[in-house]
Order: structure tokens, then sequence, then C-alpha cells
């Protein structure tokens, strides 16, 4: 039964939700301005935006030794971040495979069998790839001048015969 609990003049419902195998007292909690739905509805719209709250979170810095902004700078810096977003998802939906991306996400994570689609995550591995790749032909030898080594080798008149 999940608990509705007022908030100021609001009542909120909270939903624990536990895994069968955890040990811990619950493993998210859900809460929601709407005490009359039914939990099943609820949780269903937690799942539906889900993609839409890890949207806002990927941008950000993943990495614990890149500067966070100083609180003064996020607002002219989340703008960078969220166009640095949408021109990864850009490219990945002109250029990206996403069957490749995905049955390798699937066999390096196995427990992403269930994985039926791309996260932002795997187009910015994606694009880092492409562009690694990109880096390494701009960086490597061009093709030999040599004209003994490019033009077709005639065979010798003895071969034929």
């Amino acid at each position: 039964m999940p608990l509705v609990l007022p908030f100021y003049t609001r009542p909120v419902k909270v939903i624990l939700i536990r895994n069968a195998n955890s040990n811990k007292d619950f493993d998210i909690a859900l809460a929601s301005t709407d005490p009359d739905a039914p939990a099943a509805v609820l949780i269903a719209r937690y799942d539906s935006r889900w993609t839409i709250e890890t949207a806002h979170q990927e941008p950000r810095p993943r990495c614990r030794r890149s500067p966070q902004p100083r609180p003064e700078s996020r607002a002219t810096d989340s703008p960078v971040r969220v166009l640095a977003q949408t021109i990864t998802i850009t490219w990945y939906a002109l250029y990206g495979d996403p069957e490749t991306d995905l049955t390798e996400r699937r066999r390096q994570a196995p427990w992403y069998r269930q994985k039926t689609t791309i996260s932002y995550n795997d187009m910015l591995t994606a694009l880092r790839r492409e562009l690694i790749r990109q880096d390494f032909w701009a960086q490597a030898h061009p093709t030999t001048t040599n004209t003994k080594l490019t033009q077709p080798q005639q065979p010798p008149i003895s071969a034929a015969a």
C-alpha cells in the first residue's frame, strides 16, 4: 500500500520499490502529487520519463577531475552542453549504426540483455570512436609515391607462355 504524505497543502503519494533479490529496505522511491493514481500508473509515468531525465543529466561532466562550473556560469554553460548533446544526437541519427552498437553493448555488458534502444552515452561513445578513427587516418602516412609500387605490374612475357 503506497504511503500518502502531505506536501504543504498537497498530498503526495510515495512508492518504495525493492528488487526481489535486494536486502535493502527499498531500491527506489517514487513520489507523486497524484494520490489517486494507482501505483502501476505512477510507475509507468516514471518509466516513460526516464529518457527525459537522463537527457538532462547526460550533458553534465562525467569525470570527477573535470572542472565543475561555478554557480554564476551555469546559466551560460548549460546551453552549450545541450547544443553539444543535440549535435551528437543529430550526428548519430545521420551516421550511427544502432543495431551494431546495441549488439556490442550487450556483448560488453551481459546484464543489458533487455536493452532495446541506444542511450545518449552509446551515441557519445560511437561519436568518440569515429573522431578517434578520423584523427588516426589524418595522421597516417599518405600512400606511397613510388611509381614502382603504385603502378600495376605487368606479368612477365615468359609467364604468359
